[in-house]
C-alpha cells in the first residue's frame, strides 16, 4: 500500500524528531561497554560524555525553541508541554551533575548511565504521547521538520558553540556560559 504524500511528509518530519537522539543513545551504548570492558579507559568515557552531552543538549534546545511551542499552539495543551519541559530539565540536571563530577569519582559512570535511562524514557514518552497529540491536532509537521532542521543547523554553526560543549570541563567548571543551573545558554 502507498503512503500519501501527507503521509510521507508527517513521517519524515516526526522521524526527524524521533532520531534526533540516535548518536546519543549510541554513545550511551559504547559507554557501558567501555565501563564493563576497560572502567580504566578515562578518556574514552570522558570523550563520550562530552559529545553525548553537547548532542543532547542541542537536541533539547531545538524542542524548546521549535517543537514544543508549536504543540503548544496547536493543541493548546500547556500541561502537555509542561511535561516535556519538566524532562529536559531533569535531563539537563544530569548533565549539570556529571560536569560536577570528577571522571574518576564513583558517581560519575552511575550518573552518566541514569543519564542515558532517563534520556530514552523522555524520548520514549514524547513518541508516545506528544507525537499522536500533534498528529491529531494537524500540526503541519511538515513544515515545522524545517524549522527544527534549521534551527538545529543555527546551533551547530553558531560560532564556538560545539567547541565551547565539546570543551565541557568534566572536573566542575562549566565552559564559558555554556552549561548554567538554568541549563544550555547558546
Amino acid at each position: 500500500m502507498k503512503k500519501s504524500a501527507t503521509q510521507t511528509k508527517e513521517n519524515t518530519a516526526l522521524s526527524l524528531l524521533a532520531k534526533d537522539f540516535g548518536s546519543a543513545m549510541t554513545n550511551f551504548r559504547e559507554f557501558a561497554a567501555v565501563v564493563e570492558k576497560d572502567d580504566s579507559n578515562i578518556d574514552r568515557k570522558v570523550e563520550l560524555v562530552r559529545e553525548t552531552c553537547a548532542d543532547v543538549m542541542t537536541h533539547l534546545q531545538v524542542r524548546e525553541d521549535v517543537f514544543y511551542p508549536a504543540v503548544k499552539s496547536a493543541t493548546g495543551d500547556e500541561e502537555l508541554v509542561k511535561r516535556e519541559l519538566n524532562g529536559n530539565e531533569t535531563v539537563k540536571a544530569l548533565i549539570n551533575r556529571l560536569n560536577q563530577l570528577e571522571p574518576g569519582d564513583e558517581l560519575f559512570d552511575a550518573t552518566f548511565i541514569v543519564l542515558g535511562e532517563t534520556v530514552a524514557l523522555h524520548m520514549q514518552q514524547e513518541q508516545q504521547i506528544l507525537f499522536p497529540e500533534a498528529r491529531a491536532a494537524g500540526l503541519d509537521v511538515a513544515a515545522l521538520g524545517k524549522k527544527i532542521q534549521k534551527r538545529e543547523a543555527e546551533l551547530k554553526a553558531r560560532e564556538g558553540i560545539e567547541e565551547q560543549l565539546s570543551n565541557i570541563n568534566i572536573t566542575g567548571h562549566h565552559a564559558d556560559g555554556v552549561l548554567t543551573k538554568a541549563g544550555f545558554q547558546p
